[in-house]
């Protein structure tokens, strides 16, 4: 029903996001990796979402990056394990780590999400595992400054897919989270270039 909001970031709080939209304001329920990959309040964003709709209630939830919305849509497939659950498991591990526990059966790396136990963490592991393959171009924030930031550097002769590399290595860093968007892209093409010209 749908498949992603674009519109102006008018709040936040530690699990929510705000988006303004013609009139319209939305409120989505994000992870802890969403949210601070988020700009300052003003920008104009896009998330990609899924709707959530019970009997008593409808809840909209927002991700970052397809790639964080496509885990998310495989981890509520594991019986007793809801979307708010779901959520925490993003906000604990980074879709490269629920990977990696899930290849090797780490049920302990899983189990340290909040909502998670043990037995949780193998249920998880016994429908996900070798079933979960990670689309990594889809890991790109639907932010412009990105593409804008991985143009300039394979202009300047790097590979393409090392510099998507170092975008995924540095963009979360707490300097580039909350910068104005103009800003952002120029501190992210400087950390990009310091983490290539030592890789």
């Amino acid at each position: 029903m749908f498949h992603s909001i674009t519109g102006t970031l008018s709040g936040k709080t530690s699990d929510t996001v705000y988006l303004s939209t013609g009139g319209i304001e939305w409120e989505l329920s994000v992870s802890l990796q969403t949210l601070q990959s988020l700009p300052s309040l003003g920008q104009e964003i896009r998330l990609f979402c899924w709707l959530h709709h019970t009997e008593d209630q409808m809840r909209l939830y927002g991700f970052s990056t397809s790639l964080e919305k496509k885990i998310f849509l495989e981890l509520i497939k594991v019986d007793g394990l809801g979307p708010r659950v779901a959520l925490k498991v993003l906000s604990t591990l980074t879709p490269q780590q629920i990977q990696a526990a899930l290849e090797v059966g780490d049920p302990q790396a899983l189990s340290k999400a909040p909502g998670v136990g043990l037995k949780t963490a193998q249920k998880i592991l016994l429908t996900l595992r070798g079933k979960l393959v990670l689309d990594e171009t889809a890991a790109q924030p639907a932010d412009r400054s990105w593409n804008d930031v991985i143009i300039s550097l394979v202009d300047m002769g790097f590979d393409r897919k090392l510099v998507e590399e170092a975008i995924r290595a540095v963009a979360h860093e707490d300097e580039l989270v909350n910068k104005p968007l103009e800003e952002k892209e120029k501190l992210l093409f400087k950390k990009a270039l310091l983490w290539l010209s030592t890789h």
